[in-house]
């Protein structure tokens, strides 16, 4: 419904829904109906003014503020506004953003929505959020690759987790097991329904430490330098390795180590070619095994720089290909973790 209509497109939508309910449907078609239903009543029983985005609705679908009520302004030092709590609300489908911010105002939340994942990491280092809904799919930095960047800023400055939950069309069990992969809590199906919505809401923020005024660290302002070279001596944490090496048999060991070194070698190959063919998506892929790869050998220079590249990635799907470096410095701490292996006598020389 445009802001300029009557509710009774809405009001017809219901009835024909609510006859289409009494049918023989399948569970897909039944769940598409529902949530049709649910957006309709969400906008029957919401204000003609807060569709209008007057100061009745605490935010607006793309993400901007109307009016003169100071709960629709940004919030200044990282104030809470009065409602249950603050949902940030990221889907690039503008019909979804407003059934969703519609959705929370009718449950007593505040919301905010944005388009795309690089334009809730600005808002979250911005202002202090309770909770995302997250869609799973979007273009640019999708839903994936948004969590995955707000866990790393989160452990990278000490800040409270944030629940994320993923607004998905598959709930198939390899999906739902790659959203929390990324860093996800919990996922909703699309449409979403209001009951489950308010399910989730009420599970999820209930056990949810209180954020306060917490902000999501912003990202830096240029490329991260290479990290500096270092003798070989550092490449390796050599309390984690002895971990491995306890397990008491070398051969194994300096297979394991060789195994290690031929898998690093064709991630930092991969690293290398993504930020040539300004692929964020294959550049995230890869360091992220990467740096899962170094943890368990101690390999602790590559991972941290891995670990660094992260940070381009998000600053090339904003200035593109520009704001990528010249090389990942990838290759020259490699070589320093192949021969702090080889000085523990676990390879060849």
């Amino acid at each position: 419904m445009r802001p300029d209509e009557s509710p009774a497109p809405a009001q017809d939508a219901l009835e024909l829904v609510g006859r289409l309910l009494e049918t023989n449907l399948d569970p897909a078609q039944r769940r598409l109906a529902e949530g049709i239903r649910d957006a309709a009543e969400a906008m029957l029983t919401t204000p003609v003014a807060a569709v209008r985005g007057t100061p009745a609705v605490r935010g607006t679908p793309d993400g901007g503020t109307q009016g003169d009520d100071p709960v629709d302004a940004p919030v200044a030092g990282g104030r809470h506004s009065p409602g249950r709590g603050r949902i940030l609300v990221v889907d690039d489908s503008e019909g979804n953003r407003r059934v969703a911010l519609l959705q929370l105002e009718r449950l007593g939340f505040d919301g905010v929505a944005v388009n795309d994942g690089w334009e809730a990491l600005e808002r979250l280092s911005q202002e202090p959020f309770d909770l995302v809904l997250l869609d799973g799919m979007m273009p640019g930095l999708d839903g994936p690759g948004t969590a995955r960047e707000i866990r790393r800023r989160e452990a990278s400055a000490h800040v409270l987790h944030i629940p994320i939950v993923a607004l998905t069309a598959s709930i198939l069990p390899e999906d739902r097991a790659m959203l929390l992969d990324a860093g996800m809590d919990d996922h909703l199906g699309k449409p979403i329904r209001m009951a489950e919505l308010a399910r989730m809401l009420d599970h999820t923020l209930a056990g949810a430490p209180a954020r306060g005024d917490t902000l999501l660290p912003a990202p830096v302002g240029d490329t991260p330098p290479a990290a500096p070279h270092k003798d070989a001596a550092s490449a390796v944490d050599a309390a984690v390795f002895a971990q491995l090496a306890d397990l008491g048999d070398p051969l194994l060991t300096a297979r394991l180590v060789r195994l290690f070194l031929a898998d690093a070698a064709e991630r930092v190959r991969q690293v290398d070619a993504a930020l040539v063919a300004d692929d964020t998506a294959r550049l995230r892929t890869a360091l992220a095994a990467l740096e899962g790869a170094c943890i368990g050998i101690g390999a602790v220079a590559l991972r941290q720089r891995a670990h660094e590249l992260h940070d381009v990635a998000v600053l090339m799907d904003r200035d593109g290909r520009a704001a990528a470096p010249a090389s990942s410095g990838l290759g020259d701490i490699l070589r320093d973790t192949s021969a702090w292996f080889t000085k523990a006598s676990l390879l060849g020389s």
